[in-house]
C-alpha cells in the first residue's frame, strides 16, 4: 500500500467511525471488504490499534474503544477544529484525483501559483518558534528587503498563502504573501511568541487578510434573491445573520478584502449601512464608471 492509499485507508476509517461509532471492529472489517484499497484483506486487532495511533498522529483525531465500539473521543472538538476540516478536505481532494485522474481536461482545479515551496519551511519554524530571515518585495515597492521575522500563523486566502508574522527590527505585526518572498530560510535562533497575537482570534473579525480590530461596524447588505442562496450556503463571515429575508447583518472591520467581496456581487448587493462603506462602494462604482466612459484606467 503506497502513501496515497494508506491516507485514504486512514481517511475512510476515521469517516466511517465519526459516522458510525461505536462500531465493533468486526463491522468496520465488513464494511472494508467491499473497499477498493482492502484487496478483501481483513484488519487484525493490533494492526487496527497502529492505524488508530497513525490517525491521532496525521489528523489529531484521538479514537477509542468505548461501550463495545470504536467512536471518536472528542466529536465536538472534530465539528469546531478549522485545522480537521481543512486536513479532511485535502484528503478527499486526494481521494477524487486518485481515483479520477484519468478524466484529463473533464477535471479542471485551481493552482496555487507561487508560495508553495515555502510551507515545509515556514511549518517547521511555527512548531518550534523559530525566527525566518526572508527577502520580500511589496507590489508597490521597487526593491526588495531582507528582514527577520517571527512567524504565527499561516492562512489561506483566494490561491495564496499568508504569512502573520512580527518583524523583529520594528515589531511591527505584519501579513505577508508568500508569493512576494524570493527567498527564505530559518535562522538559528528560536523566539519567545509574544503573549498578545492571539492567532486563533487575529483574523475573525475581518474578511481576508486585513485585520484591524480597532473598531468593528455593523454592516447591512441587502441582495437579490439568487445572490442570497449563495450568501445562505457560503456565509461571507461567521458573524452573517439574515435578518429579514435576502438582508445579511455582519459585524466585522471594514477592509480592503471586504469592499471586494462585496463589489464582486455587482448589481446583486447593495449596501444599506454603515454610511462609511456605502460611501467607499460608491466612490469605487463612480471611478470604475469613469474609466469606462474615458477609456482611462485609474491608479
Amino acid at each position: 500500500m503506497n502513501l496515497s492509499e494508506k491516507v485514504r485507508m486512514l481517511f475512510w476509517i476515521t469517516s466511517l467511525v465519526k459516522r458510525r461509532g461505536p462500531i465493533s471492529l468486526r463491522d468496520i472489517n465488513e464494511e472494508w471488504v467491499n473497499n477498493e484499497l482492502s484487496e478483501n484483506r481483513r484488519f487484525d486487532r493490533n494492526t487496527f490499534k497502529n492505524y488508530l495511533y497513525n490517525i491521532e498522529v496525521i489528523f489529531g483525531i484521538e479514537i477509542i474503544y468505548k461501550n463495545g465500539g470504536y467512536c471518536i473521543a472528542d466529536k465536538a472538538k472534530i465539528s469546531t477544529n478549522n485545522l480537521h476540516d481543512l486536513l479532511i478536505s485535502r484528503i478527499q481532494n486526494i481521494e477524487f484525483y486518485s481515483k479520477f485522474s484519468d478524466l484529463g481536461d473533464k477535471l479542471q482545479v485551481d493552482d496555487i501559483p507561487e508560495g508553495s515551496q515555502y510551507l515545509d519551511i515556514i511549518g517547521q519554524a511555527l512548531k518550534e518558534n523559530r525566527l525566518l530571515c526572508i527577502e520580500y518585495q511589496k507590489f508597490i515597492d521597487e526593491n526588495s528587503k531582507v528582514i527577520v521575522i517571527e512567524p504565527y500563523c499561516l492562512k489561506l486566502k483566494d490561491r495564496r498563502w499568508y504569512l502573520l508574522a512580527k518583524n523583529k527590527a520594528t515589531a511591527e505585526v505584519c501579513t505577508y504573501a508568500l508569493d512576494r518572498i524570493s527567498s527564505l530560510i530559518i535562522e538559528g535562533n528560536h523566539f519567545t511568541p509574544d503573549s498578545t497575537i492571539d492567532v486563533s482570534s487575529y483574523y475573525s473579525n475581518c474578511i481576508g487578510v486585513y485585520a484591524d480590530d480597532e473598531k468593528l461596524d455593523d454592516v447591512v447588505l441587502k441582495t437579490t434573491e439568487w445572490q442570497a442562496h449563495y450568501l445562505r450556503t457560503l456565509p461571507l463571515h461567521k458573524s452573517q445573520q439574515e435578518i429579514t429575508p435576502c438582508v445579511f447583518k455582519y459585524h466585522v472591520d471594514i477592509t480592503p478584502d471586504l469592499i471586494n467581496e462585496i463589489l464582486r456581487m455587482g448589481s446583486k448587493v447593495i449596501v444599506i449601512s454603515p454610511e462609511t462603506l456605502k460611501s467607499k462602494i460608491k466612490e469605487q462604482v463612480d471611478a470604475m464608471q469613469r474609466m469606462y466612459i474615458n477609456g482611462i484606467l485609474g491608479d
